[in-house]
């Protein structure tokens, strides 16, 4: 955060480290408690919470609120090139319609509620979404190379059904539906292309332990090699290990379940 002057506003170091350490402690206790699935999901969802709530009480903000100029004095380069769109149209008229907060936050809660329960195994719905898979077997004739998509496990899966859910209850219209969804191919598709070369290699490496030799996977073998030559310095060079994964793969859970540092 910077003001007019481009100087560092010292104001704001107080709350953020507040908001730091409210994403941090839930962060640590639920992958310590539940697993490496939900630590980025419950503790953002936390840390909301707990830093909306102090903000709206007062704690640690600074007292000289810094914002950038009106619009009228704008670079013309802060100007996105795009469109103006309003409610799915180019150039249309905007209507502002009132949505309660409980509506507005509905479809969060639900994934949340969902993705918890089914990852807690004393609720007991894990095995039936973890048990309903498609597998392919034997790939390319390698027996004991089989592949399965459980698809109820996976927590994208439980995002577009949501997505589908939160176009009834905020009856969004069809012209509205059309452009959330048109944006957001638009906005995921390039970074879909790397994602999907990434999680192939990720996937191959994992499996790798498929051989006639009986050898350990790359996984494996790296995760042993570094925790080998780093010591008892290990649990201070495994985050570093985690914020590569998650900027190479572009997901902190993604790196959280396959990076070394939980082999």
């Amino acid at each position: 955060m910077f003001n007019s002057i481009s100087s560092c506003n010292s104001s704001i170091i107080p709350i953020s480290i507040f908001a730091g350490l409210a994403f941090v402690v839930p962060h640590a206790i639920i992958a310590y408690f539940i697993g490496s699935q939900l630590p980025s999901l419950l503790g953002s969802i936390i840390a909301l919470v707990i830093v909306i709530t102090a903000a709206k009480k007062g704690f640690l903000m600074p007292k000289n609120i810094w914002n950038f100029a009106d619009e009228s004095e704008w670079e013309p380069e802060w100007r996105s090139s795009e469109p103006e769109v309003t409610n799915g149209n180019p150039n249309g008229s905007l209507t502002v319609k009132k949505m309660s907060s409980v509506k507005a936050w509905t479809p969060y809660i639900v994934i949340a509620s969902i993705l918890v329960l089914t990852r807690i195994p004393q609720v007991g719905l894990m095995p039936f979404f973890k048990d309903t898979k498609i597998t392919v077997p034997n790939i390319l004739g390698v027996e004991n190379l089989n592949w399965d998509l459980q698809f109820l496990w996976l927590p994208g899966t439980v995002f577009i059904a949501v997505s589908f859910v939160a176009n009834i209850i905020h009856k969004m219209k069809g012209e509205a539906v059309k452009a959330s969804w048109r944006d957001t191919i638009k906005q995921t598709s390039a970074a879909a292309i790397a994602m999907f070369f990434g999680v192939a290699l990720v996937q191959l490496m994992l499996n790798s332990n498929v051989n006639n030799l009986g050898l350990d996977s790359m996984m494996t073998v790296m995760a042993k090699t570094m925790a080998r030559l780093s010591g008892r310095a290990f649990p201070m060079l495994s985050p570093f290990i985690g914020v590569l994964g998650a900027f190479v793969s572009g997901s902190n859970t993604v790196s959280n379940r396959n990076s070394l540092f939980i082999c």
